[in-house]
């Protein structure tokens, strides 16, 4: 029986799992609160983000969960790069001592990667990466992504060749993991300079069929993703697409999908009604069953995690002050890039790379901005699972004077001195003559 997982923004700030509206029952876990807060029927994923072998803080981060009855394995890393050419340099065999680790010490758990096509889109490679036989690791995704802004067809056939290329690489198909594109937008590009497009349900429904037919009956499947990441559109964003996987993650009987309130009941009307009662009050108490706010049974409208207390009017704001207009410099078109998938980011929406040679992927590697003299470097992660870093100079070797830059807050450049208003304005000088795009 497939379990179904989505990733990216699944709680909210009380620990509620937003996606099991859904049906999704395989939950993108960080943490032991949040995998001790999941429904009964549903399974937490806990990513980790390790991939350094097995170090202090793979121990620490591994240990709490041991002995859980709601975990159901670890989400080692997503998209290791055996080059370094994209990211992080990953060895297969650090893989191997975590996922060794974790048979020997959480006896049940399974583990799981994401893989990195190192072709393209059109001939895709997974050639000299990861496989059972070199990581020991359980479960490998194959992500996908074929619904894109420069055709009005879709090349469905991709998905075939990518499980294709991951079996000649040594990756058995029952050991797959379907990686569904479910986003749109964002600042994702594609290997061929094109946008991601948020498929329809009929697109959608074409994907899964086409990834069934070959790899049928998968542990898990992935739908990506479940909250926007860097400004996507996905399916938190969409009813239509959260109606579709309610009603399809239903069809096997292994979503703990939440009961949806039934269709309003229009009052019955007595034929003799009594003589009415005059209590003298307009108001007697209990529900108002002459409501004219009929409860929305059909799922059109996203599913709201957060407060429960009724919406109150604004209170009446001041004018906002119009701040003085900043004449914005027209993007060039993005050019082809000459490495790279363009089907990354699968778990969190990570930044792209951007190289002087016109090379880029922006479509959720780890990377850097490749240029002699002024580079991102320093690859860390935050709770939220996106990347941070810091801005370095080749001539800068001391780390201990750069400034940091995370995806929640600039202290560290304030900390380091480094003024990030200069920074931005250095970089957008560099993206400018070295026709980079953001």
């Amino acid at each position: 029986m497939t379990l179904h997982y989505t990733s990216g923004g699944s709680f909210d700030s009380e620990d509620n799992f937003g996606p099991v509206s859904a049906g999704f029952n395989l939950a993108d876990v960080q943490t032991v609160e949040q995998l001790n807060a999941l429904p009964d029927g549903v399974q937490g994923l806990i990513w980790l983000d390790q991939s350094d072998g097995v170090t202090q803080s793979f121990i620490d981060e591994v240990t709490p969960f041991i002995g859980n009855p709601k975990l159901f394995g670890f989400y080692l890393v997503d998209e290791p790069d055996p080059t370094g050419q994209w990211g992080k340099q990953v060895d297969a065999e650090d893989l191997r001592a975590e996922a060794d680790w974790i048979h020997a010490n959480v006896p049940g758990a399974l583990t799981y990667i994401t893989l990195m096509n190192m072709g393209s889109s059109d001939d895709p490679d997974y050639s000299n990466t990861y496989n059972p036989q070199n990581t020991h690791v359980d479960l490998f995704g194959i992500d996908v992504y074929p619904v894109r802004s420069g055709s009005s067809t879709v090349d469905y056939d991709m998905i075939t060749e990518h499980v294709q290329a991951a079996e000649d690489a040594g990756v058995p198909v029952d050991q797959m993991v379907p990686v569904y594109q479910a986003f749109g937008g964002g600042a994702y590009w594609t290997d061929t300079g094109e946008k991601h497009v948020l498929p329809t349900t009929e697109q959608l429904q074409q994907m899964l069929d086409t990834f069934e037919a070959a790899i049928p009956n998968p542990v898990f499947d992935y739908a990506y993703s479940w909250a926007s990441q860097e400004g996507t559109t996905a399916i938190e964003n969409s009813p239509e697409l959260q109606a579709f996987f309610r009603e399809r993650n239903a069809e096997d009987g292994s979503a703990v999908v939440d009961p949806l309130p039934a269709d309003p009941v229009e009052p019955t009307v007595p034929t003799d009604p009594a003589d009415p009662v005059d209590s003298g009050s307009e108001n007697t108490g209990g529900s108002d069953t002459g409501s004219d706010n009929p409860v929305n049974a059909g799922g059109d409208d996203p599913v709201n995690t957060g407060s429960d207390d009724a919406p109150t009017a604004p209170e009446e704001q001041p004018d906002p002050v119009e701040p003085d207009p900043v004449e914005a410099a027209p993007e060039p078109e993005p050019p082809a890039a000459p490495g790279g998938n363009g089907s990354g980011g699968a778990h969190g929406g990570r930044g792209g790379w951007w190289r002087h040679d016109g090379g880029r992927d922006d479509d959720g590697r780890d990377g850097f901005w490749d240029r002699a003299d002024f580079r991102w470097a320093d690859w860390s992660s935050n709770e939220d699972g996106h990347r941070a870093g810091r801005w370095t100079t080749d001539d800068d070797a001391d780390s201990s004077s750069r400034g940091s830059v995370s995806a929640n807050s600039t202290a560290g450049v304030a900390a380091h001195g480094v003024d990030l208003a200069a920074i931005l304005q250095q970089a957008h000088e560099h993206a400018a003559n070295h026709n980079w795009h953001w």
